[in-house]
């Protein structure tokens, strides 16, 4: 966990700045390998938060790149935040949002005697609006929205551009 000495990163958005953070891979690098660390170390980054709504932000950076959300390493970072005074704690129990590049994450920690006992989270709503759907050609030759990037194997399109597309789809006819 690095919760200092490291300056806020470019980007007006967490997707931004996760996207900043893959094209100069140097702060992931000097983190994660020998001999401070090994391949399978996950480090996270704390900046401050983009959304004024979220208390704290986080970006975990892995062995195979940035990444946009980890639920596992956002349990992590809410127990330091608590536990190291970054935030304060609340006896039984805290409420924290998280902010990170693909949305904000409600966690509830369990809280006895300055420790965090047991951490909830409550993530953004991720659905599939049409399963078993064909993509159409249009689609892969051009003309669809372009991607997010969330990570080194991940990618989203914002909901408003699709339902774009596909209302200038049906107003030509496709």
């Amino acid at each position: 966990m690095i919760t200092g000495d490291v300056l806020d990163v470019p980007g007006a958005t967490m997707p931004e700045k996760v996207e900043y953070l893959q094209d100069h891979d140097t702060v992931r690098q000097f983190a994660n390998q020998e001999p401070r660390a090994y391949a399978q170390m996950t480090t996270n980054l704390l900046p401050p938060p983009c959304d004024p709504s979220a208390d704290a932000e986080f970006i975990p950076m892995q062995a195979d790149g940035t990444h946009a959300v980890s639920g596992s390493n956002a349990m992590c970072v809410m127990t330091v935040l608590l536990e190291t005074g970054i935030l304060p704690m609340q006896e039984h129990e805290t409420r924290v949002v998280l902010d990170t590049a693909a949305g904000l994450v409600e966690a509830v920690a369990t809280c006895l005697a300055g420790r965090g006992e047991r951490v909830t989270l409550t993530f953004f709503p991720a659905y599939a609006e049409h399963l078993d759907a064909t993509l159409s050609l249009v689609a892969i030759c051009g003309g669809f929205p372009q991607p997010v990037k969330l990570g080194a194997r991940l990618v989203a399109w914002r909901e408003a551009d699709v339902l774009d597309w596909l209302d200038g789809q049906q107003t030509r006819g496709i």
